[in-house]
């Protein structure tokens, strides 16, 4: 599909509906090998916190990450990477107070200039409270060791498939041949709402994954709802059980 005319590749690097951890590393090499100055964009909202990321083998342009998913900060911060090259060849609209120096009014009240760094694209308010509640979660991330959260995630999740698989007339709905903590499923002749609230009161986590969280995916595996579980490192095997055995009792 990469051709003159590719402008932007926009990838979701771990869909919120679906357990796969798209190959990010391989998509930068088929634009490097293909000379393409498309930008490459990323939303690795799902999957920075629960697997390294690294965005120079990956090659993208910008990553954006909301801190409020594996990483476990707070509701409403986040951050981006951006590359040396769109640093040097994009400038953001608007320019507010972090984005630019306004040196003088000039002829045309134009004189600014546009600081260096990725800074030139984060927005001047916020709250500095959930910053460094952010700064605290990625701390805590680094502390424990990124593969050693994957390592467990990939535990915890492949064991919440097996146990789901084996439930007669539950469908696990997770692809692709890596997989992340996302496990999602349904089950034949049950209302995915109503093992969401039976899950719920068992006090299992989970959510109602719902068409309008990505139509064309869910059109194209014909899914009309579906149970959506993020088991992360703390979820012990009796937690996994009890979720089995809530589902199973439905």
């Amino acid at each position: 599909m990469v051709s003159a005319r590719t402008a932007l590749v926009a990838l979701t690097h771990a869909p919120s509906q679906n357990g796969v951890i798209n190959d990010m590393v391989g998509v930068g090499q088929v634009l490097r090998d293909a000379n393409s100055q498309a930008w490459f964009l990323i939303d690795a909202c799902q999957s920075v916190g629960q697997i390294e990321v690294d965005v120079q083998a990956i090659g993208c342009d910008f990553l954006s990450v909301t801190g409020r998913k594996f990483l476990r900060g707070p509701r409403g911060t986040g951050f981006l990477y951006s590359s040396q090259r769109a640093l040097t060849e994009l400038e953001p609209f608007p320019l507010d107070l972090n984005s630019a120096d306004w040196s003088s009014t000039g002829t045309a009240g134009d004189s600014y200039k546009v600081v260096a760094n990725g800074i030139r694209y984060e927005s001047w308010e916020k709250s500095y409270a959930s910053v460094l509640g952010l700064g605290a979660a990625v701390d805590y991330a680094l502390g424990l060791g990124m593969p050693a959260i994957e390592t467990r995630i990939g535990i915890v999740a492949n064991d919440l498939r097996e146990q789901l698989a084996a439930i007669p007339g539950v469908t696990v709905n997770d692809r692709g041949t890596r997989k992340g903590g996302i496990v999602t499923f349904m089950k034949s002749g049950v209302d995915a709402a109503d093992i969401v609230t039976a899950l719920r009161a068992a006090k299992v986590n989970c959510s109602l994954s719902a068409p309008d969280y990505a139509m064309r995916d869910f059109q194209t595996y014909g899914i009309t709802k579906q149970v959506r579980t993020s088991p992360h490192v703390y979820t012990s095997p009796d937690e996994i059980a009890r979720a089995a055995q809530v589902v199973a009792s439905l």
